[in-house]
């Protein structure tokens, strides 16, 4: 999608999962782990969703196969299928607890995004109530969630997810402005709630 360097790092454990395998099994996943992630970099979204489901069959364990299924799908605005396998990858990564804090947050908003896409508001509003829980200073989750209430109750009934959004916000700014390479900052907005506008 647009996320090239987290992109690359899902990329880079898939590899690792795919050739920690032994046999003749281990090396076709592996290859078929190596042709997934050159057709997603190639942003051949079809072909590579094909081979992520693949690998998803070979081995149901594999969290970052249901993650790039899932962001195949999304890219390809196939948003109601999108949501199973962004699904199995946040049940796997309950169990596994192998993603780091940024691919958590990658997972939730995107995860989030596909339920607001899906008119799931109540699913995306009970798993952004807990990423705000779980991680209070990742600035998205309030937004995110801010923008599910708008979706569904309005934004005055909700200030004070609106009164931290703007602190958050706030010192997610200064931290972007801060930034040297730009490219390290992977803020994703909601293409869900664009139509959405304060009154």
């Amino acid at each position: 999608m647009k996320h090239l360097s987290i992109t690359n790092i899902f990329l880079c454990c898939l590899l690792i999962v795919g050739t920690n395998s032994f046999g003749q099994e281990g090396q076709s996943k592996a290859a078929l782990a190596e042709r997934a992630r050159r057709e997603f970099s190639e942003r051949k979204y079809a072909a590579a969703e094909r081979d992520f489901r693949e690998l998803t069959r070979l081995d149901p364990s594999n969290i970052y196969a249901y993650m790039f299924l899932g962001q195949c799908l999304f890219s390809q605005e196939k948003y109601v299928e999108a949501v199973d396998p962004y699904e199995k990858a946040r049940a796997l990564e309950k169990k596994q607890k192998v993603f780091s804090t940024t691919q958590k947050r990658i997972l939730t908003d995107q995860l989030a995004m596909t339920y607001g896409m899906t008119a799931q508001v109540e699913k995306a509003r009970v798993l952004l109530e807990e990423a705000v829980r779980q991680d209070p200073d990742y600035p998205l989750n309030y937004y995110n969630l801010a923008c599910v209430f708008a979706e569904s109750v309005g934004w005055r009934r909700h200030r004070s997810v609106m009164s931290a959004l703007t602190a958050h916000w706030s010192c997610c700014c200064k931290d972007i402005n801060a930034a040297k390479d730009r490219k390290q900052i992977d803020v994703q907005l909601p293409l869900w709630v664009s139509n959405v506008h304060v009154r």
